[in-house]
């Protein structure tokens, strides 16, 4: 039976901690505010590059496993930019703190991870109740890709596994309901010396499209004001900005940045 990947921080890491388009975002979303409220904080790959810019993040994350992940990752930062960070075990979708914040995120495809309409309700009354007048709401998700959808096979090429330092590889196998819109993925990290030893994970999320997404956020009370495929920063907000290419082969995301309206 695989075993949840958030279960697993240092493979989590693995698969994921070479993004930098991401961070580079996020982090230049940060500068400037005092605090920022990130929902889905994981092992912290984008809340310590914001804490480096100087912000305060309020990093809520309800996964234990992930939070130990937080913890290391802080450890080896310097004793300020750790204490900018302060994580908080909670539900997104349940989560009051009695503040509002400028800038509230929900990076990496986290709004995947609530696939019913009364989640996504619940989330998104939270996000209102959390943001400050003029501030700004931004996530990104995953532009649903065809090929993954109709179950699809990847795998990848050797590399080294840097908790064994040994030779490894990958192979994702996809699995798709149309009729909830969730996309499970199982995912096998195999020894080459030891295909007897492979690991399994599987981590299943909600699919959005991209007029979907516009039609949710203008539903729950939000005025999108910037998005982007290319990972730019926007500069005037003032007025709605799109700045879209097509996906490549391996897909893209979408960084939206939105409003009260």
């Amino acid at each position: 039976m695989p075993t949840d990947l958030y279960e697993a921080p240092m493979v989590y890491d693995i698969l994921f901690d070479d993004r930098v388009d991401d961070v580079r975002f996020y982090a230049g979303l940060a500068r400037g505010h005092a605090r920022v409220l990130e929902y889905g904080a994981g092992t912290g790959r984008i809340t310590v590059p914001m804490a480096r810019t100087g912000a305060s993040v309020v990093a809520v994350e309800r996964a234990a496993t992930m939070r130990h992940g937080l913890r290391a990752r802080l450890a080896v930062e310097s004793a300020e930019v750790a204490a900018r960070v302060t994580a908080v075990a909670a539900d997104a979708t349940a989560l009051s703190l009695g503040e509002r914040f400028t800038l509230v995120l929900f990076p990496f495809n986290g709004l995947a991870h609530l696939p019913g309409a009364d989640e996504q309700s619940a989330f998104f009354a939270r996000v209102r109740e959390h943001l400050a007048p003029g501030g700004l709401f931004a996530f990104d998700l995953w532009i649903p890709e065809p090929r993954l959808l109709r179950g699809d096979v990847l795998e990848s090429g050797r590399f080294r596994d840097p908790r064994t330092r040994e030779p490894v590889t990958l192979r994702e196998e996809f699995s798709y309901d149309a009729l909830s819109q969730v996309l499970t993925t199982q995912l096998t990290l195999t020894p080459a010396l030891d295909p007897s030893a492979a690991e399994r994970w599987s981590i299943s999320q909600r699919q959005f499209f991209p007029e979907e997404t516009r039609a949710l956020l203008a539903a729950h009370g939000f005025d999108l004001r910037w998005r982007t495929t290319r990972w730019r920063l926007p500069h005037d907000l003032a007025r709605r900005q799109f700045d879209d290419e097509a996906p490549d082969e391996r897909g893209a995301m979408i960084a939206y940045v939105c409003t009260l309206r």
